[in-house]
């Protein structure tokens, strides 16, 4: 799935984009910071990689050439804002 407002070259998990949706705009923008960024986050498997978007909001992703992919939204933040009435990931 994709977010016309952030880069053209993420893409989503249907958990992260629901989670994405209950977010304010401030959280939307540090993910797609996060996921925009090659350097930022700590690799947790070959690819795959961990950051803090804001205090509370972690981004689990995983980097391919030419394609990003945010895999689960987790933490405080998405587990109060960001269920939409679904489990946080």
């Amino acid at each position: 799935m994709r977010d016309d407002a952030l880069p053209n070259d993420i893409d989503y998990s249907r958990a992260a984009y629901d989670v994405l949706l209950g977010l304010d705009a401030a959280a939307r923008a540090a993910v797609g910071e996060v996921a925009a960024d090659g350097a930022r986050g700590r690799e947790i498997a070959p690819g795959m990689f961990s950051a803090e978007a804001v205090p509370g909001l972690r981004v689990v992703l995983r980097r391919a050439p030419g394609a990003t992919t945010i895999l689960a939204l987790t933490g405080e933040v998405a587990a109060s804002r960001g269920t939409r009435g679904r489990q946080a990931s």
